[in-house]
């Protein structure tokens, strides 16, 4: 009786995955055009100077994870709060900061073009190939920052669809201009990396549009900018932050790592597996990136149930769905590396061979720690999530390397990142250890939640309702939860009136069209008031905003909500994430 189900978290975890899937993809995907135009139509070399810049995305993450991170995590709690004036000004401080450090970023690289080769580690021909792709690439670092920001706010007002317009209109753009400037005009790597910075133009236009024409719940506002919200943006998105600029210099560590002693062959064979890494990440990041939206919510309203739940959707449901998608990779693993090299006689072949079929292996485990991580961001556990990160994004990987690859050549790259998985996995336990002083027996300890996190079990009612038969007993359960907590009888009375009222017309015209559907209620205890939260996942409605709800010619029309607004402290409404939140406060 009392407790959520899964199915509405469920629902919104299955429904969030898809878009970042495919921005990640996307984003791969131009890699790999890049990968494929240089490797067939300048040369099988040219593939040194793509991997050469990976580091370089790696930084372009490291930004867009401290920018997205920082303004999730106080949205999260902003919106949990019904703070709309301040999440507006989140929205615009982040947009504004993403501006400024994509000049800043741009302007470096035109200006320190041939000094950026040298730091990754290029000479020669590679050097000068590398050093026009960034020219090139460059243009379009502006667009590429804000329209990341965009769309994780986009997804915020359910705005999917523009955000899958924009990334298959980024992608067709670069295959057509790909051709065009290297097949046709000849432009060598300067071609490529146009190409890229063009799409991202593009992208970036099509997402800003719904600003502009569309109505916005979170929307740029100068006047509701707060700049002492910057500092807290920042260090909130620091442990985010910390994964990509870990990246970045195992990136370099491993690149100088396989030169000393691979040679530019194993940088090739690097090179491929690396820019097809990002097709491999898509499902992990597009899980993870679920997970981050979330658990930040649920952390705002202090929701430890809610937290718990999501866990358990995200082991059993998302890392099931990550580990499927790893076989599958193996199992293409031979026309992968075909893609790139043709010859599997030749050792750019076979490093690269064995690349992508060991390489999946690693995804399943680096996609729980990063879920883990991002839970215990939401917690405000940063000392760990940052120890984590730094753990598996360099440390680990690095430190295995070392040791293997003199061994084993390549093969020690590969096995270095499946070890890692195992390394950070241990550092997570020990961790939960640390916190809980016991190894974990639950998923609070897991997770590390703390002992005074959210309302007490005894102090709260939680109830899903998918039908009207499980309405007629909502209201019984409400009142006798008031009254076992020492609320008023009048109170207990209306409020269990309200919450039956209200979800009996959430099922009457919300579940109406025929989709599935469910309303999460909880209502808690906290100190002298009643907190009642009801979300549902039906089309938007604030009933505040409805003149139907007070009809005066009908005085029994919606008698639980007309009772309780007499009685109520506060009434706030919100559509959030798909959902509709209506919180009353007795």
């Amino acid at each position: 009786m009392n407790g959520y189900d899964s199915k509405m978290t469920a629902s919104l975890f299955w429904r969030l995955i898809p878009v970042q899937m495919l921005l990640i993809v996307i984003s791969g995907i131009n890699s790999i055009l890049d990968g494929i135009f240089a490797s067939n139509f300048i040369s099988v070399d040219a593939m040194a100077a793509i991997g050469l810049f990976m580091p370089v995305l790696k930084m372009l993450d490291m930004i867009n994870a401290l920018l997205v991170g920082g303004s999730q995590l106080l949205c999260g709690r902003f919106l949990g709060a019904n703070m709309t004036k301040r999440t507006k000004g989140v929205f615009t401080l982040d947009i504004l900061t993403a501006a400024a450090a994509a000049a800043v970023l741009t302007l470096v690289l035109e200006l320190l073009t041939g000094q950026a080769a040298s730091l990754l580690k290029a000479q020669g021909a590679v050097r000068d190939d590398l050093m026009q792709y960034i020219r090139g690439f460059s243009v379009g670092i502006f667009p590429f920052l804000v329209g990341t920001q965009l769309t994780s706010f986009l997804q915020l007002e359910k705005q999917e669809k523009r955000t899958y317009t924009a990334l298959i209109t980024m992608f067709a753009s670069n295959c057509i201009l790909n051709f065009l400037f290297v097949y046709v005009l000849k432009m060598g790597f300067l071609g490529l990396g146009l190409s890229t910075g063009i799409g991202n133009w593009i992208f970036c236009a099509i997402l800003s549009s719904y600003y502009f024409r569309g109505r916005p719940m979170i929307s740029f506002d100068i006047n509701s900018l707060t700049l002492s919200d910057l500092p807290q943006l920042i260090i909130s998105g620091v442990p985010t932050a910390i994964i990509h600029l870990s990246q970045f210099f195992r990136g370099l560590a491993l690149n100088s790592i396989i030169l000393d002693n691979v040679g530019d062959v194993g940088i090739s064979a690097f090179s491929a597996v690396q820019t097809f890494g990002n097709i491999y990440w898509a499902a992990p990041a597009g899980v993870t990136a679920a997970v981050m939206m979330l658990a930040n919510a649920c952390a705002g309203e202090e929701d430890k149930e809610g937290l718990v739940r999501l866990f358990k959707v995200f082991v059993t449901r998302g890392i099931t769905f990550v580990s499927v998608l790893s076989l599958v990779f193996i199992v293409l693993s031979v026309p992968l590396t075909n893609i790139y090299y043709h010859d599997p006689s030749s050792e750019v072949y076979r490093m690269t061979l064995r690349g992508f079929m060991l390489f999946p292996l690693s995804t399943p485990l680096s996609a729980l720690y990063v879920g883990q991580a991002f839970f215990l961001n939401s917690l405000g556990r940063r000392s760990a999530v940052n120890l984590l990160n730094i753990t598996d994004g360099f440390v680990g990987v690095v430190i295995l390397s070392l040791i293997l690859v003199p061994a084993l050549g390549m093969n020690g790259i590969w096995a270095a990142q499946i070890g890692n998985g195992f390394v950070t996995f241990a550092v997570i336990i020990i961790n939960s250890f640390i916190c809980k002083k016991c190894f974990p027996r639950s998923v609070t300890d897991f997770l590390t939640v703390p002992d005074d996190f959210g309302v007490s079990d005894d102090k709260r009612i939680t109830i899903s309702i998918h039908d009207m038969d499980k309405v007629m007993s909502v209201s019984r359960d409400v009142e006798t939860f008031c009254l076992a907590n020492g609320i008023d009888e009048r109170r207990a009375k209306f409020s269990a009136l309200c919450v039956e009222e209200m979800a009996g017309n959430i099922v009457t015209h919300g579940f109406s069209d025929g989709k599935p559907h469910s309303i999460d209620m909880r209502i808690s205890c906290i100190r002298d008031d009643l907190v009642i939260c009801i979300k549902d996942n039906c089309i938007p409605f604030d009933p505040a905003e409805t003149a139907e709800l007070f009809d005066p010619e009908d005085i029994c029309k919606n008698i639980g909500l007309r009772l309780i607004s007499r009685i109520s402290k506060e009434i706030s409404y919100r559509n959030t994430l798909g959902l509709n939140i209506l919180t009353i406060i007795v």
